[in-house]
């Protein structure tokens, strides 16, 4: 199982004194815009919503939806310690539902 590791939002250069720039807001791909409408205010098992998007590849799901939403901090896993619990859910983050309330697209 591929875990996804949120990615730091700032990051540190190293110049005569280390200064934290602010890392770009990512914008949402095609694929992520429609995890984070299928998972709305729920908390849903890969399976359930690979059901509702209607896909199969689970290594395809993971790595053009799922990673890239965890990484960039829009949705979160239920147990962030346990990636293969049995009862593992994933759910928006406030930055995630932000991204709903910005494009009201469903």
């Amino acid at each position: 199982m591929t875990v996804c590791i949120p990615r730091a939002k700032m990051t540190e250069t190293t110049q005569a004194t280390t200064q934290v720039t602010p890392q770009p807001t990512p914008q949402p791909t095609t694929q992520v815009k429609s995890l984070v409408f299928t998972l709305k205010q729920q908390r849903l098992t890969i399976e359930e919503i690979m059901t509702i998007l209607k896909l199969k590849d689970k290594k395809h799901f993971r790595s053009n939806y799922l990673c890239p939403a965890i990484e960039a901090g829009w949705v979160v896993l239920l147990y962030p310690d346990k990636p293969n619990h049995p009862d593992q859910r994933y759910y928006l983050t406030e930055a995630g539902l932000q991204i709903l309330v910005n494009n009201p697209k469903k």
